[in-house]
């Protein structure tokens, strides 16, 4: 327990040092100055580090910095925010108790000081000190463990939007994406695109190379056809098993047909060799595209029937290619 001493007496130092330390407190430094405690406080100074203290006796009739100055000046740095200061003064005047709290004291002693009532307000403002820290301390543990949550559930909430295998969206993004691109393109009566993509004969790719080469393989065309996407509306989810889907606003089927020609190029140019696949020596994708401009009595169903059946189309005419509605 740190105690911190100003008066520019030096017997009354002496007396309250050797009070404070026979009833405990060792560690007690004086000073005999307003000037000199700001400087051993290391308020004087930007290159000198702050001094904790755990309470400060500070006399009020000092010469050239009295000791309401003296504790105006600590209290104005939030480092001593909550250091305790009792006033130590042979002035009880109101007017001067008044300004003493004023400039931020707890309390006060009259001169000359019994020692039974140093100690004991000593110890009450210590204890007040120290309740302070522990109730900051568990402020800030406090907010350290809302800010934990906050951060878990914005993982969680990223979690439950994320495909684990691939990285990219999973149905349940691309679902709300969907709907709310829909609401969008009806509101300015733009199109908007749908496109289908299925990694062709994946259940054969993964019963020569094993589950794990497929999941990678799985994951490496979804950074394509990703990387084939250049605006903050276009969507691409992992739609099922080995299917992927790609949402493209304000795009009529020429734009959605040479976005998924560019994302075919890209797949192709992998070259990963598929030795079951009947359509292409390589990993290939058989795409489905459809286009539609919102409107009343039209729903988002139609959008989606016609980008299925463009791909069943696809994988029907012999896969690895692109149809469209």
């Amino acid at each position: 327990m740190s105690i911190l001493i100003v008066d520019d007496s030096p017997p009354i130092l002496r007396l309250l040092q050797t009070a404070l330390t026979r009833n405990g407190y060792q560690d007690v430094h004086c000073a005999e100055s307003g000037t000199v405690a700001l400087d051993f406080l290391g308020i004087t100074s930007e290159e000198k580090k702050l001094q904790q203290i755990d309470c400060i006796l500070l006399d009020i009739v000092m010469p050239y910095i009295d000791g309401i100055e003296v504790c105006r000046r600590i209290k104005e740095h939030e480092f001593f925010a909550d250091t305790p200061i009792i006033m130590v003064t042979i002035k009880d005047e109101p007017e001067t108790i008044h300004a003493a709290f004023d400039a931020g004291a707890v309390d006060y002693i009259t001169k000359p000081v019994r020692e039974l009532e140093l100690i004991t307000r000593v110890a009450s403002a210590v204890k007040l000190s120290s309740e302070i820290s522990r109730r900051k301390a568990r402020e800030l543990e406090l907010l350290r463990v809302k800010a934990d949550l906050e951060n878990a559930n914005v993982r969680f909430a990223e979690l439950a939007i994320t495909d684990e295998v691939t990285g990219v969206g999973n149905r349940r993004f691309f679902n709300e994406n969907l709907q709310l691109e829909w609401r969008r393109s009806f509101r300015d009566a733009k199109p908007m695109a749908l496109i289908f993509i299925e990694f062709d004969y994946f259940r054969e790719f993964v019963e020569e190379c094993g589950q794990q080469k497929g999941d990678d393989c799985l994951k490496l065309i979804a950074q394509v056809l990703e990387s084939s996407l250049h605006r903050v509306g276009d969507h691409l989810a992992r739609f099922s098993g080995n299917q992927f889907a790609v949402c493209l606003s304000g795009t009529g089927l020429r734009g959605a047909m040479a976005v998924a020609a560019q994302m075919k190029a890209n797949v192709d140019y992998l070259k990963v060799k598929h030795p079951k696949s009947k359509a292409c020596p390589y990993v290939s994708v058989s795409m489905g595209v459809a286009s539609l401009t919102p409107f009343v009595g039209i729903a988002l169903d139609n959008l989606v029937l016609l980008a299925e059946k463009a791909l069943i189309r696809a994988k029907k005419h012999g896969k690895n290619m692109i149809e469209h509605s």
